[in-house]
């Protein structure tokens, strides 16, 4: 009877922690992916730049220039 719960519950904790991680890993509605970190981003000017005609949009500073200096290093565009 133990056991069954113990998997019982331990079913229900994995469940409960992917379709949190589903819902999470997909970003609000308006959003883009940094190329950089993998974080969701709104869509700030400031922290944008264009590369071979796409817009790329970032988190951070950092981020930015990270990508700026080796561009070919990140995921293109989707």
């Amino acid at each position: 009877m133990k056991r069954s719960i113990r998997i019982l519950v331990f079913t229900a904790m994995a469940i409960l922690a992917v379709g949190t991680l589903f819902v999470y890993s997909q970003g609000k509605k308006g959003q883009v992916q940094d190329p950089v970190c993998g974080l969701w981003v709104d869509k700030n000017p400031d922290l944008s730049y264009t590369y071979k005609g796409d817009t790329y949009y970032f988190c951070s500073n950092r981020d930015k220039d990270l990508y700026k200096a080796n561009p070919s290093k990140y995921p293109a565009k989707k």
